[in-house]
């Protein structure tokens, strides 16, 4: 996993996975890189071949550590792979997160109903 600060913003890259094994590094991985003035991260998930629920609770902490530091806080998912946007679908992440595809702006991935 990569995390960069650029102003105020922290972009994370190349997460390959985000399960049970893997969710507490990725937190507390971004939780450390949270230095006050962060009020936006950017998540790349284009390399993220498998995500489980434990995953979706990472993504879901990680906005309310963000929430101690700012009073909204901004959290976009971008290129998600299709497991990931087939979790999304399941779990209703896109009603916290907007999800960005290429250089789009954000979007909502339709629900399979």
């Amino acid at each position: 996993m990569t995390i960069i600060r650029e102003g105020n913003t922290l972009r994370v890259s190349e997460v390959s996975e985000l399960d049970a094994a893997h969710a507490s590094t990725f937190q507390n991985a971004i939780d450390l890189a949270l230095p006050s003035g962060v009020r936006q991260i950017e998540i790349d998930l284009s390399r993220t071949d498998f995500m489980d629920c434990s995953g979706v609770g990472a993504l879901v902490a990680l906005r309310k550590s963000l929430e101690r530091y700012n009073t909204i806080p901004t959290i976009r998912l971008h290129n998600p792979s299709l497991p990931v946007e087939r979790m999304f679908q399941l779990t209703r992440v896109t009603d916290m997160f907007p999800v960005c595809h290429g250089h789009d702006s954000p979007t909502t991935i339709t629900r399979a109903e």
